[in-house]
């Protein structure tokens, strides 16, 4: 518990300042910056093409970059702060999801898997118990039950944000088991689940117990 207390605290302190802008969002400056070598690869490790990859941390509606024919790409990231890095096919059914962080005028070498992604569904709820919109939803995920989640913050996360009716849908890789979702609202503060979930399950639904901003 001890522990599980620290790695929330390092999560609180690295994403809230960006969190409670409504996503996280890249510096006015461009620099400085790090360089992100990687690969998309599918579940047979096999290089995929023509793969969108995204850096989470940017308000980008478009891809930021498209694997090539070997599945390679590289992207400058503004350092100090992490990014996830996602890829998402067929819709938004299938993703791979990576965090990366480095200082300036490094490289920083990584592969990421796409697999059939699973949809958790997350309810939030204020202190009224009324629904509470545009917060966001972000999962820290893990394919073990270590909650220091190595290096790197874990597997990696995900991240939505709750629509009008305080309902959201955050899409995940399926080999994660073990998730903290942690919500996030400008004056409504902060609160977190730890949600195992069975191997098997073609999705999570949460909205049975809202997640209840105590701010």
């Amino acid at each position: 518990m001890q522990r599980l207390r620290h790695v929330l605290a390092v999560w609180i302190a690295v994403l809230l300042p960006h969190l409670v802008s409504g996503s996280l969002i890249a510096q006015s400056s461009p620099n400085p910056t790090f360089k992100v070598l990687g690969q998309v690869v599918d579940e047979d490790g096999k290089p995929v093409a023509g793969a969108p990859v995204t850096a989470k941390n940017q308000a980008k509606n478009q891809p930021d970059t498209v694997s090539d024919k070997e599945g390679n790409f590289e992207m400058s990231l503004p350092s100090g702060i992490p990014h996830c890095i996602q890829v998402k096919l067929d819709e938004g059914r299938i993703q791979g999801a990576v965090l990366v962080s480095a200082p300036r005028d490094q490289e920083v070498t990584t592969t990421v898997t796409v697999l059939r992604a699973v949809p958790v569904r997350v309810q939030v709820v204020d202190s009224q118990d009324q629904p509470l919109p545009d917060t966001v939803i972000a999962i820290v995920g893990s394919e073990t039950n270590d909650p220091g989640y190595g290096s790197g913050y874990g597997t990696g996360y995900c991240q939505g944000t709750t629509e009008a009716n305080g309902a959201g849908e955050v899409l995940i890789p399926r080999t994660w088991t073990h998730l903290q979702v942690v919500g996030v609202s400008q004056g409504h503060g902060l609160e977190f689940l730890n949600v195992t979930r069975v191997a098997n399950e073609e999705e999570v639904d949460l909205s049975s117990s809202p997640l209840k901003m105590s701010g």
